[in-house]
């Protein structure tokens, strides 16, 4: 009986070997075919965007951002140019189905600067347009919710990005770092505020002035203080009159104006952070211009 088990054995080998042998092409027959409709239905690139955008708008864009915007792993397309001055901004699905205008500058500006607000659950897309000449410029933010575009702001004032410590600053500027007795008021300026996205909409982070006692309620205070002394103190300086501000987001200004035996006083303050009662023990940056609680039409949170 042992060969008939044996038999038996060497029977069934042979028909899974013939069965195998009938199957494999099938396999590879429907591998490839799937492998072929993947590549057909293959969501187009960045040139292939551009080319749809450029296409629908008929004209060339100035700059663009190929970027997943509402962060389903798939990557829209944001375009700009300007006809006469006045910039466009153009948007692109990831499949290249849509491909429409999405915001019209209502100004005239020499150029318009992209940059991206990439947060955790969506990343939106800036559109700075600028003049080179004098402080104007307004911003535009887009974002893609619910598989539809739109602007969470149009046109405000000022100049929106993200830093690589992950702060939305929003840069205003205006003409007041200096008073002279003979021409008043001068000096360009550049200075900043922080908002943050709520899931809704922007908001501000407010600049509450507190007192001196507050201030010096907060450990590395008085090195602060002395150490913006050092730098600021010159020799014909008659006062240093200080002011402070501090944000939610634990960033604190410290306002230091420069009064001069000429009667010039120079408005500046240095940026620092906080945690708890601690300030960072380095002076920080220094900015020309005088701080204020707002820069912002935002709704403000102190």
């Amino acid at each position: 009986m042992r060969w008939l088990s044996e038999l038996l054995v060497i029977v069934l080998c042979c028909i899974f070997s013939v069965r195998h042998s009938n199957i494999a092409p099938v396999i590879e027959k429907v591998a490839e075919k799937n492998a072929a409709a993947q590549k057909e239905h293959q969501e187009p690139g960045e040139e292939e965007l551009l080319a749809v955008t450029q296409a629908a708008a008929g004209h060339r864009l100035e700059d663009h951002v190929y970027v997943d915007m509402d962060h389903d792993g798939s990557r829209e397309l944001i375009g700009v140019f300007a006809i006469d001055g006045y910039y466009q901004t153009w948007y692109c699905s990831s499949e290249g189905e849509v491909s429409r205008l999405v915001h019209q500058n209502e100004a005239v500006m020499d150029t318009c600067v992209i940059e991206i607000l990439a947060f955790q659950d969506e990343t939106h897309v800036v559109l700075n347009a600028c003049s080179l000449i004098g402080t104007q410029k307004n911003y535009t933010i887009l974002a893609l919710q619910d598989n539809e575009i739109s602007c969470l702001a149009s046109n405000q004032y000022g100049y929106v990005r993200m830093t690589k410590e992950g702060d939305v600053i929003l840069d205003v500027e205006a003409y007041d770092g200096m008073y002279t007795p003979d021409f008043g008021m001068s000096m360009h300026t550049w200075k900043d505020t922080y908002l943050y996205f709520d899931g809704e909409t922007y908001r501000e982070y407010g600049a509450e002035e507190i007192t001196e006692e507050e201030f010096a309620g907060f450990t590395n205070a008085q090195a602060l203080k002395e150490a913006i002394a050092d730098e600021l103190w010159q020799p014909d300086t008659e006062e240093l009159e200080y002011s402070y501000f501090k944000r939610k987001n634990n960033i604190l200004h410290i306002q230091c104006n420069v009064y001069s035996s000429s009667g010039t006083i120079q408005f500046g303050y240095y940026t620092v952070r906080f945690s708890g009662d601690v300030l960072q023990e380095q002076i920080g940056e220094y900015t020309a211009g005088i701080m204020a609680p707002s820069f912002s039409d935002w709704d403000v949170t102190y």
